[in-house]
């Protein structure tokens, strides 16, 4: 059931440069956040144990999962997140903070389309998240829809068009390999564009390309998944001769100071909480997991 449109309470954000690849530019954005609830981030519930991911039924469903939680904490699952495993490897389609002690089913994408047969019973926690040219189109769709379904056929074409851009051709057109051979070879740069301790948030701006925006409840959450957001956010081939300056700043402080005045659109979350949604005067989407009226993830993809 959709709810009222709403204003979204984020904190002031300051932009702190990190580091510069060509026309890309890392930015860090801190600012005072309000910590939702306690929850566990799924790598570490995965690893544990006590969250487990896998096919809807031994003959699977493509667009959804099973989860079950079996502990007494929320997890949280990000939108853009790369499940392995199962019949195929998967996209998870919106940002999922699953209650404790619950089974959920979550709408996801196959980002795997020449796979269709186990290699694992069970899903393993997410080794990489969606590059920005999948989740554009993973977001047009939901927001298309006003649903969290996807357009499956356009993000396989995105998929495609990684590859052609890679000069790499995955057998089973597995989007998450692509992004593995991606952060291989960006290992270096990763290694020194490390994450603030105080950063609640990242963005990657992309010269003329745009830019993804990921803001969280708190710092821990964003030093987690800061290094797969920067290598899957960067483009899958980079011309370290463009000038830095190709990458402003001017539009992404004009959204972020938007998003605080914007009213937001809202569905009922997958799990806990609603997810709200909104697109901004460049026509940037934006998309905003909110439990107990505080953001816990907020992503923000420019169109191109």
């Amino acid at each position: 059931m959709d709810h009222p449109e709403q204003t979204l309470l984020l904190p002031d954000l300051a932009m702190h440069e990190v580091a510069v690849l060509g026309a890309c530019r890392i930015i860090a954005l801190t600012g005072t956040s309000k910590p939702g609830l306690d929850y566990a981030l799924s790598d570490d519930a995965v690893d544990q144990d006590y969250l487990e991911i896998r096919e809807v039924s031994h003959g699977g469903h493509v667009p959804s999962l099973s989860i079950d939680n079996r502990s007494d904490q929320p997890v949280l699952i990000l939108e853009g997140d790369i499940l392995v495993g199962g019949k195929q490897n998967r996209m998870c389609n919106s940002t999922v903070m699953a209650p404790g002690n619950s089974s959920l089913e979550i709408p996801v994408s196959c980002v795997e389309s020449r796979r269709w047969r186990y290699n694992s019973r069970k899903f393993r926690k997410p080794r990489s998240t969606s590059s920005i040219d999948v989740l554009r189109k993973l977001k047009s769709g939901k927001f298309n829809q006003g649903s969290h379904s996807s357009n499956q056929a356009a993000i396989w074409q995105a998929i495609e068009e990684v590859q052609r851009q890679a000069r790499y051709s995955s057998p089973t057109d597995d989007h998450g390999e692509v992004l593995m051979l991606r952060g291989s070879d960006l290992q270096q740069f990763l290694d020194t564009a490390t994450c603030p301790t105080d950063a609640i948030g990242l963005a990657v701006i992309l010269g003329a390309r745009g830019h993804v925006v990921d803001i969280f409840d708190r710092p821990t959450t964003c030093q987690h998944y800061w290094r797969q957001k920067v290598s899957s956010a960067l483009p899958t081939i980079i011309d370290t001769s463009m000038p830095a300056e190709a990458a402003s700043t001017e539009t992404l402080k004009q959204e972020l100071d938007e998003l605080k005045a914007t009213r937001w659109k809202s569905i009922e979350a997958v799990g806990m909480g609603i997810e709200l949604r909104t697109t901004t005067k460049y026509r940037s989407q934006a998309t905003a997991l909110c439990v107990d009226d505080v953001p816990i993830h907020l992503n923000l993809v420019s169109r191109e």
